[in-house]
């Protein structure tokens, strides 16, 4: 589960990073986990001597939020089981941690992307 909330960070620093800021120039957001919901698992029993592949997507935005789907999914037989899932609330914080940072809204590119907003 910790790996999962690494990872739902990481989504959403990804989601709010500004593709003109410097690299050299340190991030204006912190990212911090409010909650995690919806845990689920499968009845899939992962193989200890296979990889495990950890994705995720940015799901739903508020003014400073950010919601992330996580799930784990691991390869049998050509075809990709998923393991578990869960549904991370990520505040964004400015870099002082003194109050909110606004994030850029979500819009959805395609109808895939439309349903999957439709759900959150």
């Amino acid at each position: 589960m910790e790996d999962m909330d690494i990872f739902a960070a990481w989504v959403a620093m990804n989601y709010i990073k500004n593709p003109k800021q410097p690299p050299d120039v340190p991030t204006p957001y912190v990212i911090v986990t409010v909650l995690v919901d919806q845990i689920s698992f499968t009845d899939f029993v992962p193989k200890a001597q296979a990889d495990i592949r950890l994705s995720g997507i940015v799901s739903s935005v508020g003014r400073s939020s950010i919601e992330t789907t996580v799930w784990l999914e691991q390869q049998q037989h050509g075809q990709w089981q998923k393991i578990t899932s869960a549904i991370f609330l990520m505040a964004a914080r400015n870099a002082n941690i003194s109050g909110s940072a606004p994030v850029n809204k979500l819009v959805a590119a395609d109808d895939e992307e439309k349903l999957i907003l439709a759900e959150a």
